[in-house]
């Protein structure tokens, strides 16, 4: 009869802690929460917690902004850039669209935009001038799994923010005075660092449109096309490390560094 007590005894304060308050359910994390929580402790600059081809993410960075700034109707960003960096210039990104963005409006049109292009919608042409876009980097891609827009969007960002050093360079300075032309461009990391693929937006009899171009020294000088964008990384050795080891052999401010 004792040893029925004891064991009676056993088993009432085992299912007691099994329900204290104290006692919590481990809840694994959703493959959402996994991805989105991709590279948070991670080094600035470190590829391994890239979900982003780096070429890629650089190329939607300055296509959309190029965009943004062919647009007439966008009379505040146009001013805003005209003004700031009307000569041989570049800016981070995070100037442009993160926590410190100086101009607002560029920063809620930027990330409009880039939803739209994830999400597949970005590509639609206006009234008249339905193929308005015949040449793009591509749709975004977000290496996140299966993840909402709004996700891949959040990843995109923190690609381009949190987890590089990020900027995008003006060879020749932002002139944006009328119905102009904005190529966009990303530093080339092949072999041949001298060009890449870039894409030029124009008027094309009275619509909006894009073609690619190859973008070298040339394409500039001497008289030749101006309000180039290029996203390009930075390395940095202070406060904020963006070294980028793998990239050793690049140093990221010669291409089309003129002078022009």
């Amino acid at each position: 009869m004792k040893n029925l007590r004891i064991v009676t005894f056993v088993l009432f304060s085992l299912l007691l802690n099994a329900c204290s308050p104290d006692s919590k359910e481990v809840t694994p994390l959703s493959q959402d929460e996994q991805n989105l929580e991709l590279g948070a402790d991670a080094t600035k600059g470190s590829t391994n917690n890239n979900t982003i081809d780096h070429e890629h993410g650089l190329a939607w960075a300055a296509f959309i902004s190029a965009k943004i700034l062919y647009n007439t109707n966008n009379t505040s960003e146009r001013s805003f850039f005209n003004t700031n960096y009307g000569s041989q210039s570049y800016v981070s990104f995070d100037d442009l669209v993160g926590s410190s963005a100086q101009h607002l409006g560029f920063k809620n049109k930027f990330i409009d935009m880039l939803t739209d292009y994830i999400g597949g919608t970005g590509y639609s042409g206006s009234i008249g001038c339905p193929g308005d876009e015949d040449d793009t980097p591509g749709q975004p891609v977000v290496d996140g799994g299966d993840i909402t827009v709004q996700g891949k969007v959040q990843l995109f960002l923190q690609f381009l923010l949190d987890d590089n050093c990020t900027e995008l360079y003006f060879p020749v300075g932002m002139s944006l005075s009328g119905k102009t032309e904005v190529t966009a461009v990303a530093h080339p990391f092949a072999y041949d660092l001298s060009v890449n693929n870039g894409w030029r937006r124009f008027n094309d009899l009275g619509c909006e449109n894009t073609e690619a171009v190859s973008v070298n020294d040339q394409y500039i000088s001497p008289g030749g096309n101006e309000n180039i964008i290029v996203g390009r990384l930075r390395k940095s050795y202070g406060v904020i490390q963006c070294t980028y080891p793998e990239y050793s052999n690049i140093d990221f401010t010669l291409f089309l560094d003129g002078p022009y």
